[in-house]
């Protein structure tokens, strides 16, 4: 499957998959809405449990909607070191950041959609090696051409080569519990901002991500204002 077979694929599910899912809620919410006037106590206590994970279910499906319907989003100037500091914290295993890293890596992304990737990438190197230390690292470059390199490395089972390819295919997936669609958009909101993602065997066993992106500065923005001025 080609980059714009799976695009189209991605969308036409995401419509799908929203549609069928919003109906229901909107009747479950209409239906809490009423029994919110009639129960008290403990059982008021309970319903609110189920009110709030609805509109939980309510906001995701909007989000996922959203994302693919509009991989850009709104980009603004941000950290990815920052960011993915801010996420280490949320994984049980350790995230070792390699010390040679680069200390800032300032890129134009959209805040949530950047998350996204990021956490995706680094929940996939935690949960790559079940009830053993994945050993997960990440280590983040510049090269000469002024992109990006964060490479996200584990110690986990790694990938067979036969699969490495169907990876990026929207709902493809070597777990049991799998969605198989967080790489395909993960490829769509990195491509959006000229950017890219790849993944590889690791010798010695495991897995490595590698997410390229160009590096934001405040001269590159403003030539490119001048240039679309100038048309």
């Amino acid at each position: 499957m080609n980059k714009n077979e799976a695009l189209i694929s991605i969308g036409s599910a995401a419509r799908t998959l929203t549609h069928e899912i919003k109906n229901p809620l909107s009747a479950i919410t209409i239906q809490l809405a009423l029994m919110k006037r009639d129960l008290k106590g403990q059982q008021l206590e309970d319903l609110m449990v189920i009110d709030h994970e609805t509109k939980r279910l309510v906001s995701l499906t909007n989000r996922v909607s959203d994302f693919l319907k509009n991989p850009i989003g709104k980009p603004e100037p941000i950290d990815i070191v920052s960011l993915i500091d801010s996420l280490v914290p949320f994984f049980a295993y350790p995230i070792a950041i390699v010390p040679s890293s680069v200390k800032q890596a300032m890129v134009m992304f959209d805040s949530e959609r950047a998350r996204s990737v990021f956490e995706n990438l680094m929940k996939n190197a935690v949960e790559s090696c079940e009830g053993r230390d994945p050993k997960v690292e990440i280590e983040i470059t510049l090269d000469k051409k002024n992109y990006y390199h964060f490479f996200t490395r584990d110690r986990g089972d790694g990938i067979k080569q036969t699969d490495v390819k169907k990876l990026f295919d929207p709902f493809y997936t070597t777990k049991i519990h799998g969605s198989g669609i967080g790489l395909a958009i993960s490829r769509q909101f990195l491509n959006a901002q000229k950017g890219d993602i790849q993944i590889y065997s690791r010798d010695g066993g495991g897995t490595i991500v590698e997410v390229l992106l160009p590096r934001y500065s405040l001269l590159s923005e403003l030539v490119g204002m001048s240039h679309t001025n100038r048309r």
